[in-house]
């Protein structure tokens, strides 16, 4: 196989692979599972709630990953933390929302 033919093999995987690469403070990655701290204030609470959003293929987007609908997901009318949570699989990611309250 001819050089060319391989880096425009290689490039078009590459290509694909980052449709659905979502960015973290981690660092780039194809395949991850992290959850990343946004905001946290004295308040205490015990209840959480959680809200996700999903790319495919960089093509369909869906889902609500707000602190809002955290919030009514959880009963949560006083936040004291919200996190991030990013699952990356090569088609696919999800960035979660998880509110902590009362």
């Amino acid at each position: 196989m001819s050089i060319l033919i391989k880096a425009v093999a290689i490039l078009s995987l590459l290509s694909l692979s980052a449709c659905s690469v979502v960015p973290s403070s981690h660092g780039f990655a194809i395949i991850g599972d992290t959850t990343e701290a946004v905001t946290v204030s004295n308040a205490t609470g015990t209840r959480m709630g959680k809200a996700c959003g999903k790319n495919f293929l960089g093509l369909v987007a869906t889902g609500d990953s707000s602190i809002a609908a955290a919030k009514r997901q959880g009963n949560i009318t006083t936040v004291s933390s919200v996190d991030k949570q990013i699952t990356r699989l090569l088609i696919m990611s999800e960035v979660c929302t998880i509110v902590r309250g009362r």
